[in-house]
């Protein structure tokens, strides 16, 4: 993305950006070519996954504004995880294999995107560096990339937003409108990403604003860039805002109403620390202590809370990162090297607003709302590893003879290339060793063959509740949208049930459908008709809406 003397130059450029893109995205094409001869059946999807598929199903009607629900009755900002799914799900015959088909391809992009714009805005040993930096990154955690779980998803996003302003900030304005994308999926996505890209966005602006009035020509390409992103930026942002002024009770409201409403205290500092620095030993454990051959689930894909102390391992992992985040910012200062300071600057930056994330965190902490801290980490590594590069790359430049330096590179390439193979290795070793398919549940698939049988029997409309077994009724509202059956849900539980089923005004014949199962009790069963039992499922309905079960006279 930066300017280079000749044509011949910058097409050189360009194919190196292209092999580094794909060598970085090569531990991925596992699961996508798993993913073409294993199927994901229906009736599969349960819960956040059906929920993730049905908003995603809703995005050609224009009804999904809003981003995937959170557990506190809001949903996170906006939808722009499921216009990214939306083709490749139609690419998958908008069938619940696309869903993982496209958290695939959505993670392959991130890291295509991540390396191939710092070879383009940068020198070869720091693009090298942060290839290297996301093969590793891979080769620990590429086996949550086929995961659609928003938490999840949006890290590898989120890195690249992060690399990809800390570009800007050396001048590679070209780079700009990508960040502006990266970043507003990132926040759309997961609320809590939101005061690390809000927070280095108006840092990096204010750094850029002071590079530019000491001399970084902006020009022509920087406006035209600005006007671009600015741009995109009202086109992320509009679904939600749209939602907030045609809805009396907008999401936007609901979120402010709910931190500004905030009664439980801020967790305190330490406790924010110890998360941090565990979440910091994740990368480094998995990769040199071998936990990634041992345990094939890495913690973050687990709903569980995390140590409540500091581990010796993350406190070692955390202490050396440390140091040679200090080491290295030394010497890239000296050396002047401008690429290496932004990534740890933006690394730096987003460890702190991480740490003041963590402190927010309301109600139970577990480990997979630690994951997207790597994020700022994973640039501190890249930094390091940039800085430690170039040192020696200009040494090998400068030592007689010539030969030796590209001796050199070539190894490294060997090294990169094997890192790669040695990544997707391990993620072939994943899906032997665990399924990436969802179970099929039958009877789920029967219960719902049963509400379905009757609804077409009477020409009564079934309205799904949250009371009970939740995700099963998200799976029941998935089905009947691909059957084409009019399923409704009740106003008062569209945060979990997304805004694209209809509501119930004006319905002549509802039925009101609560799902029971060993794990969730309909408390108000005992006003209701049984209509079915189902193995563990229980299927109990009522032609009103029922809140509360009034006592017996």
């Amino acid at each position: 993305m930066g300017a280079d003397p000749t044509g011949r130059e910058r097409t050189r450029v360009a194919i190196e950006a292209g092999a580094l893109a794909l060598l970085a995205a090569l531990p991925l094409l596992p699961y996508l070519l798993y993913l073409r001869t294993h199927h994901v059946e229906r009736f599969s999807f349960t819960g956040d996954f059906a929920g993730l598929e049905l908003a995603t199903r809703y995005v050609p009607t224009g009804r999904t504004l809003l981003g995937p629900y959170s557990r506190f009755g809001f949903s996170h900002p906006g939808p722009l995880y499921f216009y990214a799914l939306a083709p490749i799900y139609a690419l998958w015959g908008s069938t619940s294999t696309g869903i993982l088909a496209g958290a695939g391809a959505i993670n392959a992009a991130a890291v295509m995107v991540t390396v191939g714009a710092t070879r383009l805005a940068t020198t070869r040993t720091h693009a090298v560096a942060v290839a290297l930096v996301v093969l590793a990154w891979l080769g620990a955690f590429g086996n949550v990339c086929a995961n659609p779980w928003n938490p999840l998803v949006v890290v590898l996003p989120l890195i690249a937003f992060l690399v990809l302003v800390a570009l800007v900030t050396t001048g590679s304005w070209r780079a700009l409108p990508f960040a502006v994308v990266a970043g507003a999926f990132a926040a759309e996505t997961h609320l809590s990403t939101i005061p690390a890209v809000l927070g280095v966005a108006l840092v990096a602006g204010a750094v850029v604003r002071l590079r530019v009035r000491r001399g970084l020509v902006f020009g022509r390409t920087g406006r035209s860039c600005a006007l671009v992103s600015l741009a995109l930026l009202l086109l992320t942002v509009a679904p939600p805002v749209v939602e907030e002024l045609t809805n009396p009770h907008g999401n936007i409201t609901k979120v402010v109403h709910f931190f500004g409403a905030r009664t439980e205290p801020m967790r305190p500092m330490s406790a924010a620390l110890t998360d941090w620095t565990h979440a910091t030993s994740w990368l480094p454990d998995r990769l040199l202590l071998g936990t990634v051959a041992q345990e094939y689930e890495p913690e973050v894909m687990r709903s569980r809370p995390p140590w409540g102390h500091v581990t010796t391992t993350g406190l070692r992992a955390t202490v050396a990162l440390l140091l040679l985040t200090a080491g290295a910012a030394a010497i890239a200062w000296r050396r002047r090297d401008a690429v290496s300071l932004a990534f740890l600057g933006v690394g730096g930056l987003t460890g702190i607003l991480s740490v003041i994330a963590l402190r927010a965190i309301v109600g139970p902490n577990y480990t997979y709302l630690l994951f997207w801290t790597t994020a700022g980490t994973t640039l501190l590594w890249m930094g390091v590893l940039g800085a430690v590069g170039k040192v020696l790359a200009d040494l090998l430049e400068r030592a007689p003879p010539r030969a030796i330096a590209q001796v050199a590179s070539a190894v490294v390439l060997a090294a990169a290339f094997a890192l790669a193979l040695r990544a997707s290795s391990l993620q072939h070793a994943f899906l032997t060793h665990e399924a990436l398919r969802p179970v099929f549940d039958a009877s789920n698939r029967r219960a719902y063959d049963v509400l379905r049988a009757r609804v077409a029997q009477t020409g009564e409309t079934p309205v799904l509740h949250a009371m009970g077994a939740w995700q099963c009724a998200l799976s029941f509202l998935l089905e009947a949208s691909k059957d084409g059956v009019d399923a409704r849900v009740v106003d008062r539980e569209r945060w979990l049930f997304g805004r694209q089923p209809a509501g119930i005004e004006g319905l002549a014949h509802p039925l009101h459908v609560f799902i029971q199962t060993p794990e969730a009790n309909v408390s108000t069963r005992a006003c209701m008709q049984k209509l079915a039992t189902v193995g563990t499922i229980e299927l109990y309905t009522s032609p009103v809406d029922v809140e509360v079960c009034a006592p017996s006279p």
